[in-house]
């Protein structure tokens, strides 16, 4: 099912399974895939696109290999927030998927993704030709982690307690007798050589 709604979209997914994000280009799809603990994207691999049911079909594959539980497809909008060309083409192209692939899907903001995937292999020291053929997949992995992010943000892992660190319990001190005589009497009677008598 394809989620608009980002919260609803991490509503529907079960523990313990990761992710996979998709960077979709005219020519190659790249492919990232988080960890079971959703907490880190990686670029995973980059397909070049031939034939649209062998595209889904080798999708399919990866998604079940890796066990993953819902798509992060990246939305690559104009950079005013407008839809273009690509767009729509994104959004038949998740019909598709969805068809292979009956899994909770959701679109994810790419704006400027490539660029970040671009200059983060320039700072690696990649030569171009490597960057050629890993770029898509970083992209996706940038995609998929800003959406890792947005679900870390809307749920916050909870601390556990250590009771070590718990504060111990203030000691309740028991009060005298209502009988009993002070301390300072007790101590008097004693230097006097007087027995305290006893209740």
């Amino acid at each position: 099912m394809i989620y608009h709604n980002f919260e609803a979209f991490v509503r529907e997914l079960p523990e313990g399974r990761p992710l996979i994000g998709i960077d979709l280009g005219t020519k190659t799809i790249g492919i990232a895939v988080s960890d079971v603990e959703r907490m880190i994207a990686t670029p995973y691999y980059t397909l070049r696109r031939k034939d649209p049911k062998k595209d889904m079909g080798r999708l399919w594959q990866i998604a079940t290999e890796r066990s993953v539980c819902g798509i992060v497809l990246g939305m690559p909008m104009n950079m005013d927030g407008s839809d273009g060309p690509r767009t729509q083409a994104t959004r038949a192209f998740a019909r598709n998927l969805e068809m292979y692939m009956p899994k909770p899907l959701t679109f994810w903001d790419e704006r400027l993704s490539t660029v970040a995937a671009e200059r983060a292999l320039l700072e690696a020291d990649t030569s171009r030709a490597k960057r050629e053929l890993v770029i898509d997949k970083v992209a996706a992995s940038i995609i998929l982690q800003g959406a890792l992010d947005r679900i870390a943000f809307l749920n916050p892992p909870i601390k556990a307690v250590d009771p070590d660190d718990e504060a111990p319990a203030p000691q309740v001190m028991d009060e005298p007798e209502d009988d009993a005589p002070p301390p300072e009497l007790s101590a008097g009677r004693a230097k006097a050589g007087r027995a305290v008598p006893r209740a």
